[in-house]
């Protein structure tokens, strides 16, 4: 994350559109969440577990 993500959607508001999303989580009305490509699931014991790359 941080700078190095940011460098690449300056400028860019049809890119950042679709990978910053509504953040469902949190309780600031105008939070956003990154969509990093990372595909996870969860586990019976409450852990994610890695599964690899959609994109």
């Amino acid at each position: 994350g941080g700078q190095g993500v940011a460098k690449g959607y300056l400028n860019r508001d049809d890119l950042s559109a679709t990978q910053f999303v509504v953040d469902p989580f949190s309780a600031s009305e105008n939070a956003l969440m990154y969509r990093t490509g990372d595909l996870v699931r969860w586990r019976a014991d409450g852990n994610l577990e890695y599964l690899g790359r959609n994109d």
